[in-house]
């Protein structure tokens, strides 16, 4: 499932506190909020040269409460006394889901898909450096 702008923003608003909720943003506070969030999706992926394969219209629901998070930072100015998340927490959020550690067993030095004891030791050894 995915979720649009309108629901991003009107997410965003209620947690800030700007809209009730169950709310429907009125088209100015759509409008400005919807700016907000195409601006902070566009630094987002250009800063970590992203290249997704959504946008505003079509958030996937993993990411889509982290990036409604996202926007009440910079809409803080405009709706000032709501519950406000630092970008910068919203964006580790989203790139957890966006960029999961996929990564083997990284103490498998000899890549034979089995952990030593040797092999753990030698691994914690080097992490501790």
């Amino acid at each position: 499932m995915t979720k649009n702008s309108r629901e991003i923003v009107e997410t965003a608003l209620m947690q800030m506190g700007a809209l009730e909720p169950g709310g429907t943003a009125s088209a100015d506070d759509y409008a400005t909020a919807k700016g907000i969030l195409e601006g902070t999706l566009a630094e987002f992926k250009a800063a970590r040269s992203l290249t997704l394969t959504w946008d505003v219209e079509t958030v996937p629901d993993e990411v889509a409460q982290a990036l409604s998070d996202a926007i009440t930072e910079p809409m803080a100015a405009i709706y000032p006394g709501g519950r406000i998340v630092p970008q910068s927490r919203a964006f580790t959020r989203m790139l957890a889901v966006l960029r999961p550690d996929d990564r083997g067993l990284q103490a498998d030095y000899d890549e034979d898909g089995t952990v030593t004891d040797d092999e753990q030791d030698a691994f914690d050894r080097a992490a501790y450096y």
